[in-house]
Order: C-alpha cells, then sequence, then structure tokens
C-alpha cells in the first residue's frame, strides 16, 4: 500500500514553494472561519448551547489540525501517514457534527419527514464510516490494525 506523502530520502527545496501557497491559502481561510465564528457569536447570544458547539468544535479542529501538521520539526516526521490520519479524524467528527444538524433542520423544515431525513442520516453515518476506515487501514503498522486486518482475513 503506498502512502500519500513523501519519501524518507526526498529533497524539500522542490516543494517549498507550493508549500508556502498552501499555508497562505490555509491563513487565508482560517481567518474566513474565525471571522464567521465572531460574528456568528456576537450576533445570535440566546442561540441554545447546542447551536453554539458547532462553531467551536470547529474551531477546536482548526487548532488540532495545526498543532499536528505545523509544529513538526523533522523530516521524517513529514514522510510518516499518522499524521495524514490524525488530520482525518477532528475532520470527520466535526464534518459529521455538521451533517447530522444538517440532517436535524431538514427533518424540522419538512414536518418531520421520516424518509428524507432517515435518507440524509444513512448517508452521514456511511461518509463517517469510510472515513474511519480509511484512518484505520491509513496505519497498517500499528497493532491494533494488523489484529483487525487478521480477524477479517481469517473469517473469509
Amino acid at each position: 500500500m503506498t502512502a500519500a506523502t513523501l519519501d524518507s530520502g526526498a529533497p524539500l527545496g522542490n516543494t517549498m514553494g507550493s508549500m508556502l501557497l498552501g499555508v497562505i491559502f490555509s491563513a487565508i481561510l482560517y481567518g474566513i472561519s474565525l471571522l464567521q465564528c465572531l460574528f456568528y457569536f456576537t450576533r445570535y447570544k440566546r442561540d441554545p448551547i447546542y447551536l453554539k458547539v458547532i462553531p467551536a468544535r470547529s474551531l477546536e479542529t482548526h487548532d488540532l489540525v495545526r498543532r499536528t501538521t505545523f509544529e513538526v520539526e523533522e523530516h521524517e516526521a513529514l514522510t510518516q501517514r499518522r499524521s495524514v490520519s490524525l488530520e482525518a479524524v477532528p475532520t470527520g467528527l466535526t464534518a459529521g457534527l455538521v451533517q447530522m444538524f444538517y440532517a436535524y433542520r431538514i427533518w424540522r423544515m419538512s414536518h418531520r419527514n421520516y424518509f428524507a431525513t432517515g435518507f440524509v442520516l444513512v448517508l452521514v453515518l456511511a461518509t463517517n464510516a469510510c472515513g474511519t476506515a480509511w484512518v484505520i487501514l491509513a496505519n497498517p503498522e500499528s497493532v491494533e490494525t494488523k489484529s483487525m486486518v487478521n480477524k477479517l482475513v481469517s473469517k473469509q
């Protein structure tokens, strides 16, 4: 299985310009996210707490991704697949939370239409299951993944 990361001996000098553009673009998007959260928290102070959790969780995910990807000091750490899957876990959790809220809004706006809401919920759960499977399979060197894969292969 190939990784979506660099080889250990690959020179990073050829990719620094693209990485700089990516960091600048990411910083712009992060600033937009902060501005949206600021507007939300200052304008909608009477929203219930379960609605305020969604943008707060989004900011927490941004912070966690920044810590796991930008505070890397060694070239070896950039080449590991574990950092990619560490980014996928909080992003998937936040996406699932937002999508569940979307399903809740469909349920409320459609006057409790169980069919439409159920369809969206099935899609949300399938997406989260695929994301979780990707994170597990992206770390074949971990002991837990090896034991789970061995159990699945032995059942067939």
